[in-house]
């Protein structure tokens, strides 16, 4: 049997190194495999440790990463690659551990994902690819805990290279800047999870070009000069063709975008924010008139005709030089995007602005050119508005409104206004305590409302620091102690009067809930009244909710939870009920065998 095995490892040991490296090759082996093989002998450590099969094995563990690295050392390269996808998984956990009886996670709490950077020049790109890795690779209902401190990480990151990224794009000369990229980085901001591409809502602005030359070719009998060729340049500050030129290629944009294509004003959404994102734009063909605006003047532009952008009260028109020998008020044709490219004059634009309660003698200023920067602070803005007209006040409006702001001070980091918004917001939330500090700082004025936020601030900061000293003595609720307590924690129900599905998330003998709070929620006419257990729910309108006992019944058609905390409280989705994490699991101790038991018992028994 010794000298059977001996005969085939000498046989192994005598295979042509092209077979061998076809075979370290393989999916199915390994880092750990290859490195186990290269102990076999000195012959096997030298080859085992050629860079094509390293190259292999980093395509094949991070292809997204791969594509960046044409020609590297593929060994060290991965080392690193792998030095920081276990650290990251490290410090994602310890988010979960540290923040999870906080309401949010503070700037510090992200300093050592940043510290990472310094391991590699671009171990920047590789943080944010295993980040992006632990996000949307695998079963997306389990590992719930670990994508969510994941997510919050990736944002925080992604937002501070977009910060960067902003400051340059706006540092350029004002002629360099096109608005499409600016517009780009607002649809970034908000979509951090998502690949939004400027080169793809580029190649879609360049291919609706494409589609206004040949509607050009069919529509006159002389060739046009823009059905040429396109014009990209971001410099180009006037229209290459004479005023019946322009007209004749504006014509053509709005048949392409308003007849063929279906671009239309998104009149019944006003509050939904994908109306703002550039890309969300070109996707469903609706938009807001500012978006539409950034929209045509791309197109425009590819086209050789100037429409810069102009900031009417509460709305946006383009205008074009179609008069330029005439004087200053009738120089300009004006051009409704949002109302399917119609050219209005000086006059007719006055009397467009009374439909708003605009007097009529307006100043000049009013039909000047907005800069892009401007353009980009009003869309931030508008989107602060949307977040806080939303009709509820789950997670999801929270983290828009800080999106918000944040982006709004990334573009206008003076502005007095937003930094005490974003102080209040910091406050309500408890976190980023020293940044709101700062934030008071640099705020000019100093008045009552800034020296009552910078009292509330410190003494916040002195409760965590108390909070913090006694997070280890956590209060267990047993089972044994609350018999009358009949759901437990990671329960799918349903309230029979708002008609919700939800997640248990926690759970009180008896309601904690104030006298006002008992009147307004009509708890006094319930049949226990706030003297039975209530719950702690997510709900999958993105609310946290406090439930009573008795309006709440098995959900019959279990599904996931879309909450954006799902995460921070349970580990993973059965199909069936959702499993504690660690720190859950503390808290409840016996709620998890409960839930299975329960759940089964439920479901055993309406077969």
């Amino acid at each position: 049997m010794a000298a059977e095995s001996q005969m085939r490892s000498s046989s192994f040991l005598h295979l042509p190194l092209e077979v061998f490296s076809q075979i370290l090759k393989y999916n199915v082996l390994v880092d750990s495999d290859v490195c186990n093989v290269s102990r076999v002998c000195k012959k096997f450590h030298n080859f085992c440790f050629r860079n094509e099969i390293w190259k292999v094995k980093f395509r094949q563990r991070w292809p997204l990463s791969f594509r960046k690295w044409p020609n590297s050392q593929w060994f060290d390269l991965y080392k690193t690659r792998h030095l920081v996808a276990s650290q990251v998984h490290q410090l994602v956990y310890s988010l979960a551990e540290d923040y999870y009886h906080r309401n949010d996670i503070s700037n510090e709490g992200f300093y050592e994902f940043y510290k990472l950077f310094d391991l590699h020049p671009q171990a920047s790109m590789f943080v944010l690819d295993e980040l992006h890795l632990i996000l949307f690779a695998g079963d997306s209902n389990a590992h719930l805990t670990e994508r969510y401190y994941a997510e919050k990480a990736f944002y925080n990151l992604q937002h501070a290279a977009l910060r960067s990224e902003i400051r340059q794009f706006l540092n350029l000369p004002p002629e360099s800047q096109k608005i499409e990229i600016g517009a780009m980085m607002v649809s970034r901001w908000f979509q951090p999870g998502l690949a939004v591409s400027h080169d793809i809502v580029c190649k879609q602005l360049d291919d609706i070009a494409d589609r206004v030359r040949k509607q050009l070719r069919q529509m006159l009998p002389d060739v046009h000069p823009a059905s040429e060729k396109s014009y990209l340049e971001a410099g180009l500050t006037e229209s290459l063709w004479t005023p019946t030129q322009c007209r004749q290629v504006l014509e053509a944009i709005n048949i392409v975008l308003y007849q063929h294509m279906g671009f239309a004003p998104s009149e019944t959404t006003s509050y939904m924010a994908c109306n703002s994102y550039l890309d969300k734009v070109l996707e469903k063909k609706m938009g807001f008139p500012i978006t539409l605006c950034i929209l045509y003047s791309a197109v425009a532009r590819r086209l050789g005709v100037v429409c810069e952008l102009v900031n009417f009260p509460a709305y946006f028109l383009l205008r074009w030089k179609e008069n330029p020998m005439a004087p200053t008020e009738g120089q300009y044709t004006f051009i409704d995007a949002y109302g399917h490219g119609q050219m209005l004059s000086h006059k007719e634009c006055l009397e467009f602005l009374g439909q708003f309660g605009t007097d009529a003698v307006v100043a000049t200023a009013l039909y000047a050119a907005t800069t892009t920067a401007k353009v980009l602070e009003i869309m931030a803005r508008n989107l602060v508005r949307i977040a806080r007209c939303l009709n509820h006040h789950g997670r999801d409006r929270t983290q828009m409104l800080r999106f918000a702001i944040g982006l709004h001070l990334a573009i206008s980091p003076d502005d007095a206004e937003m930094q005490l918004m974003q102080v209040r917001l910091f406050l309500h939330l408890n976190i980023n305590l020293k940044d709101a500090i700062e934030n008071l700082r640099q705020v000019a004025a100093v008045d009552d409302v800034v020296s009552f936020l910078t009292k509330e601030i410190y003494t916040l900061m002195k409760e965590n620091e108390t909070r913090d000293n006694e997070r280890h003595m956590v209060q267990e609720k047993l089972r044994k102690d609350n018999a009358e307590v009949h759901f437990s924690v990671g329960m799918v129900m349903k309230h029979k009067k708002y008609h919700y599905t939800c997640v248990i998330y926690g759970w009180d003998k008896e309601g904690r809930i104030s006298e006002e709070w008992i009147t307004q929620e009509g708890v006094g006419n319930l049949q226990g009244r706030p003297f039975q257990p209530f719950y702690n729910v997510l709900a999958e309108d993105g609310s946290n909710r406090y439930a009573a006992q008795e309006n709440l019944v098995y959900a019959k058609d279990v599904k996931a939870i879309t909450h954006p905390e799902v995460g921070k409280y349970f580990e993973k989705f059965t199909g069936k009920f959702y499993v504690p994490n660690k720190m859950k699991q503390e808290e409840y101790p016996d709620d998890a065998e409960m839930t299975g038991r329960l759940v089964t018992q439920y479901f055993l028994s309406t077969k």
